[in-house]
């Protein structure tokens, strides 16, 4: 089995723009490119009349956005400054409250995102929230969310494929868009199932999202998580919950020495039936306790067990927050 080759399908891209529009709209890309040549060098300021330009008939843009009103536009970008703010975007592109002026500035972020994958190609892409939702981004805010996006194809266009091509941001997207494609909407059951195999198989490509998987983890709190995984998998919601027990009992008791759970919660200043129940959750019942499962690979096949442990602790640990 051959692993994912984004060159390969940057090289697909104009048969794909031709199965989805009819057309390869390669002399408009010619065009857009030179006419934004001058702007992305400091050479002259962002318009109206550039912006406007993105949706000529002879790009496919304005066959799935809407059209902004040019004199709407135009008073919106003349009062928020938006040449002044693109042009200062040019040495600080991961300025977030930056890119929030102007995500504000064009009221959206698609119409955001097409002006800035014209203005700065190696940083910014258009951003289609169907490949965000394959390569797995998330964040709290817009400009974060189009942020991560972006660095996320950036990591892309800087691999190097099997098909060798010198990629930006831009490229990168469009060539995803063209497996998105083939993959979810071509042709032949037998030609989508090899596509959406090469992505899913491919190890540096899992490595990439399950990084964004990680990160999007990373704010919420690991009984929580522990809970997400009741239902799915409550091996992994028991050692969770088993951690944070752990480390909560050390955290009360302030030992950091290799002394056993069992030990230090006699050390607790509790009831004798509360240490009692605690060391049930430790210990478990009926073959199903912490040191099957970590050290004997025991798995925890119901899900009810699971979820007494991950009750328990959560009911110890809220005791001692407060």
């Amino acid at each position: 089995m051959s692993g994912f080759d984004l060159g390969k399908y940057w090289d697909l891209f104009p048969d794909a723009l031709q199965e989805r529009y009819g057309e390869r709209f390669q002399a408009g890309f010619d065009r857009i490119e030179d006419r934004y040549q001058a702007v992305r060098s400091g050479d002259r300021s962002l318009t109206v009349d550039d912006v406007i330009a993105i949706f000529d008939p002879d790009l496919p843009f304005v066959l799935d956005w809407t059209k902004p009103d040019r004199k709407d536009l135009a008073d919106r970008m003349e009062s928020q400054r938006a040449a002044r703010l693109i042009a200062d975007l040019r040495g600080r592109s991961d300025d977030l409250p930056l890119l929030g002026k102007i995500i504000y500035c064009f009221r959206e972020l698609s119409l955001t995102a097409l002006v800035l994958q014209h203005v700065y190609p190696n940083r910014f892409a258009m951003c289609s929230h169907h490949l965000a939702s394959q390569l797995y981004i998330t964040a709290p805010t817009v400009p974060e969310f189009y942020l991560r996006y972006c660095k996320e194809l950036r990591e892309w266009s800087e691999r190097t494929w099997p098909t060798p091509r010198k990629l930006n941001v831009v490229k990168a997207e469009f060539a995803l868009w063209t497996w998105y494609r083939l993959a979810c909407r071509g042709k032949g059951d037998k030609n989508r199932r090899q596509h959406k195999r090469e992505f899913l198989r491919d190890h540096w490509v899992q490595k990439q999202r399950s990084k964004q998987i990680a990160g999007s983890l990373g704010s919420i709190d690991r009984l929580d998580l522990a809970r997400a995984f009741l239902d799915t998998d409550p091996t992994a919601a028991a050692i969770i919950a088993w951690r944070e027990l752990e480390t909560e009992v050390r955290r009360v008791t302030d030992c950091q020495e290799e002394i056993g759970v069992p030990t230090l919660i006699d050390g607790l200043q509790l009831d004798g039936r509360a240490k009692d129940d605690l060391k049930g959750l430790w210990a478990g019942w009926r073959g199903f306790g912490r040191n099957p499962v970590m050290h004997r690979g025991t798995e925890v096949s119901d899900k009810r067990e699971a979820e007494l442990v991950l009750n328990g602790v959560v009911e110890f640990i809220s005791r001692n927050t407060r």
